[in-house]
């Protein structure tokens, strides 16, 4: 039972915190940013905005791998996982949690194991 507490906790405590905070730091933010831009007339912020909110499956991707403590390539590797699984039809956060979770672990099972690894 105390197993079950500790991955329930690095998986739907640690690693959704980590989500939130990446969703947090480009598609919230973005929307922040979009907003100002819109009231105050500056198109270059709104062109700023697409961009950020672009880059929310990366940082969900990101912040997950750090979270779970992965090596840096695998951290690297999440921000792709995590970006695709994010636009591909539509899974948004829940879709890209899930993922890069998946992604991560299974890297992190095999990096640093052989002898090229990079």
């Amino acid at each position: 039972m105390e197993a079950v507490k500790k991955y329930l906790k690095k998986y739907f405590v640690t690693a959704m915190g980590a989500m939130a905070q990446g969703l947090f730091a480009t598609l919230l933010i973005g929307t922040i940013i979009k907003t100002l831009g819109q009231y105050t007339g500056l198109d270059f912020l709104v062109e700023l905005a697409t961009f950020a909110s672009a880059a929310t499956g990366m940082a969900i991707g990101v912040a997950i791998a750090l979270s779970l403590k992965a090596d840096i390539l695998v951290v690297l590797c999440s921000s792709v996982v995590g970006s695709i699984a994010y636009t591909l039809n539509g899974a948004g956060p829940a879709g890209a949690f899930f993922v890069v979770i998946i992604a991560c672990e299974i890297a992190r099972f095999v990096s640093k194991k052989t002898k090229v690894d990079i």
